[in-house]
């Protein structure tokens, strides 16, 4: 009895931390084009790089619940932007957009399929 216990609460653990881990795809477009489409997949509690180009570098942060941070640095403007959402099925999003006269930045991520 005591090492079915033993087995069924590694496996409860191990199963409620797969339930965090889903990949995610992430693209990000400036001025209309697409500068990349990366596939991640975000740990709780940690800022995983989504993708780095010379006017912006963006990471993504899982927390409870399917809650995720989307974090984008602005070189040029020296600025951070953040959007927060939850996602659980393919059709959920968190974007992030920025317009200013010189461009339009859109971060954009959802679940992988």
């Amino acid at each position: 009895m005591k090492n079915i216990l033993i087995i069924l609460t590694a496996v409860s653990t191990f199963m409620s931390t797969q339930v965090f881990a889903k990949d995610l795809v992430c693209s990000a477009d400036v001025n209309s084009e697409l500068v990349f489409m990366n596939q991640v997949t975000p740990e709780k509690n940690e800022k995983v790089l989504i993708g780095r180009e010379p006017n912006f570098t963006a990471y993504i942060t899982q927390k409870d619940n399917n809650v995720y941070i989307l974090e984008a640095f602005i070189v040029n403007q020296e600025t951070r932007i953040y959007s927060e959402g939850t996602i659980v099925q393919p059709e959920n999003h968190i974007k992030l957009s920025l317009w200013s006269r010189e461009e339009i930045i859109d971060i954009d991520c959802t679940i992988a399929q």
